[in-house]
């Protein structure tokens, strides 16, 4: 087990300077949006637009708990589970 007590934030996190990865950003924002609009578009409303959550997990995100689609963004790919 990884000790954090004497680390500093910079020591646990690595740096991320933005005009490095910008273009990144900007793909991986424009596909949560299409995939978002995806899934607001078949199902069906429930208040605050919470049936087109994106859950973080270790491997990228997905729109589902169960099903749905999934970005990874180990793999560099968008997977659809559906149904």
């Amino acid at each position: 087990m990884i000790s954090l007590q004497n680390k500093s934030r910079d020591e646990i996190w690595p740096a991320l300077p933005f005009p490095e990865w910008s273009e990144t950003c900007v793909t991986l924002h424009m596909w949560t949006q299409i995939v978002g609009k995806i899934r607001l578009a078949l199902t069906p409303w429930t208040n605050h637009s919470w049936h087109v959550t994106l859950y973080v997990t270790a491997r990228g995100a997905k729109f589902h708990s169960y099903r749905g689609v999934f970005l990874n963004f180990i793999t560099r790919s968008c997977r659809s589970c559906m149904s």
